[in-house]
């Protein structure tokens, strides 16, 4: 039965809710910068690990040969892709300089990846059996973030393989790993409890940090004064990389959880990632955050038509 777009809007709604919640806070003077590394700390070291963990222990979805090479190859491959389109049309935007060029391909190239679309696949598809391989798609992503995307930046990808081992990669491979030695049927049934309530918290701490984050766009000077790069980013991150994306998994005709999560990452507004690596790697930080706060702003009324449309389109 088709999935319409008010039950996608439905479920996009509380993600969106959560991000607002997290704006008007710091907006009020109700959770400070001060406080933004720790929880920051908590979520990305803490929470989201042990949710990760408590989803690939035991995945049967994962004793599939083709689910632990399908996923990462589409994760790796559409990333590798959306960064050439957007460096090779990032100057019909008016970007100039090596920095704005490649901070715009590499901010275009990555889509919210987690906190966003987890909760909204949950609402759409609650039997969750898509989850372990969300994860493997991920870690195609960051592979090619934290090696491609640092030198599109202007960094040395060799001192970078460090940030490739991070949080997030790590408890993927330990989970894969486990499952693949059969371990995960060791695990007790209070850690698989104890995770579970950890990681619930993942996802209104990270939304509510990135609501947060888009306040402080917000309230950056001269955010609004140059429209080429926010109008470009709208066009490559909600319309042009979605289709592209769409159609290459008709073409592929990958497994029905994989088509599932495509759909919804396709329709995904930019990451926040790539700001603080612009921040690191020598990019520039203008471009990044009109792209991650224009496209962000806009994908609430882009997602579900762009969902619906996918899921028909890849059923």
């Amino acid at each position: 039965m088709p999935i319409s777009s008010g039950a996608i809007l439905s479920a996009t709604l509380p993600v969106f809710a959560c991000v607002a919640l997290g704006a008007w806070l710091r907006g009020r003077g109700k959770l400070l910068p001060s406080a933004d590394s720790s929880i920051l700390f908590l979520a990305i070291y803490i929470t989201y690990p042990a949710y990760i963990l408590r989803k690939i222990l035991g995945d049967p979805e994962l004793h599939r040969a083709t689910n632990l090479l399908v996923p990462a190859l589409c994760g790796a491959g559409f990333m590798l892709l959306a960064m050439g389109l957007a460096r090779l049309t990032a100057p019909w935007f008016g970007l100039r300089t090596k920095a704005e060029k490649g901070t715009f391909a590499v901010t275009c190239s990555i889509q919210n990846y987690g906190y966003i679309p987890i909760p909204i696949l949950s609402a759409l598809f609650p039997d969750q059996a898509w989850v372990g391989i969300l994860f493997i798609y991920t870690l195609g992503v960051e592979l090619v973030l934290w090696t491609v995307g640092v030198v599109v930046l202007g960094g040395d990808g060799k001192a970078n393989l460090r940030q490739l081992m991070n949080p997030v990669v790590l408890s993927i491979v330990v989970g894969v790993a486990a499952n693949f030695l059969g371990w995960d049927t060791y695990v007790p049934e209070w850690l698989g409890r104890w995770l579970e309530m950890i990681g619930m918290c993942s996802f209104p701490l990270g939304l509510i940090m990135f609501g947060t984050s888009l306040a402080d766009l917000l309230g950056t000077p001269g955010w609004h004064r140059e429209w080429g790069t926010p109008v470009g980013g709208i066009l490559l991150r909600l319309a042009l990389l979605p289709l592209t994306m769409i159609g290459l998994t008709y073409w592929i005709q990958p497994g029905e959880h994989l088509r599932h999560i495509i759909a919804v990452q396709a329709a995904m507004p930019a990451a926040m990632i790539p700001l603080i690596m612009a921040k690191r790697y020598g990019g520039d930080e203008g471009t990044a955050m009109r792209v991650i706060l224009f496209t962000t702003l806009v994908s609430l009324g882009t997602i579900p038509l762009v969902v619906q449309a996918a899921l028909r389109w890849l059923h």
